[in-house]
This record gives C-alpha cells, structure tokens and sequence, in this order.
C-alpha cells in the first residue's frame, strides 16, 4: 500500500499531464467524502 506522501505525489504527477489527465486524476483519487484543506505554503 503506498504512503500518503506516495499518494499525493502521483496525483499531483497525473495532474500536471494536461487538462483531460488532471479530470482523470480528481475522479480516480477523490471520493464524495475528499476533504481538500488548501493550507497554502508558510
């Protein structure tokens, strides 16, 4: 089973690709119960 890290990294990965990649992205790692915190960067 892969680390968050591991997650999140091939996520961002597959939505860099292009737009039709980064819908394939959300729909393949988001489910309705994704909670998505934008913290930003310190």
């Amino acid at each position: 089973m892969p680390t968050n890290v591991e997650t999140v990294t091939r996520f961002l990965g597959e939505c860099g690709k292009g737009k039709s990649e980064l819908q394939a992205a959300f729909r393949r790692y988001f489910t309705p119960e994704t909670i998505w915190e934008n913290v930003g960067t310190p």
